[in-house]
């Protein structure tokens, strides 16, 4: 919500790849439109700051309804701050791969569904989640290979910035 720059790794029609910074012109694309809607956190970017707050409330106010205590997920390791310190890392092809942790959530918060607690045991922490935290990042129940790299504790040893604290 308060991001001031961003950048997509685009392929045009040439086959040429680059990074993008975001620009009215990317804006305007059906392509861009469609890419946004097809991944959760970046939604409120078709949108106006207004629009996009507004809708981000109406969720975070809804009951939970696609997962269930029991669920296990895979988080997106962008999912846990800001851009700057993932991109930072250098881990290979991660502009094309996701790099995830294994969750599981484990029981509801309040007795309105309002909010549901995440475990992950690789990084020994409970993080209690609303709907719009499981709509945007914890869905995903299940595992690609072909796009996605488990992060366990080897790859933390060979990476120590994956953790921050």
């Amino acid at each position: 919500m308060i991001r001031t720059t961003m950048e997509f790794f685009v392929r045009f029609a040439d086959g040429d790849e680059r990074w993008v910074t975001w620009n009215k012109d990317l804006f305007d694309t059906v392509q861009y439109e469609q890419f946004c809607r097809a991944h959760p956190p970046l939604m409120p970017l078709i949108y106006t700051m207004s629009q996009a707050k507004a809708r981000i409330r109406e969720i975070k106010a809804s009951p939970i309804t696609d997962v269930t205590p029991g669920t296990k997920i895979y988080l997106d390791l962008r999912s846990r701050g800001g851009a700057t310190w993932y991109n930072d890392l250098r881990l290979p092809h991660s502009e094309k791969l996701i790099y995830v942790l294994t969750c599981v959530y484990t029981q509801w918060v309040g007795r309105q569904r309002k909010k549901i607690r995440l475990r992950c045991d690789l990084t020994d922490e409970d993080i209690d989640v609303d709907n719009f935290f499981v709509l945007t990042y914890g869905r995903t129940t299940v595992f690609n290979p072909d796009t996605m790299v488990h992060i366990d504790r080897a790859l933390c040893a060979a990476h120590p910035k994956i953790m921050p604290h």
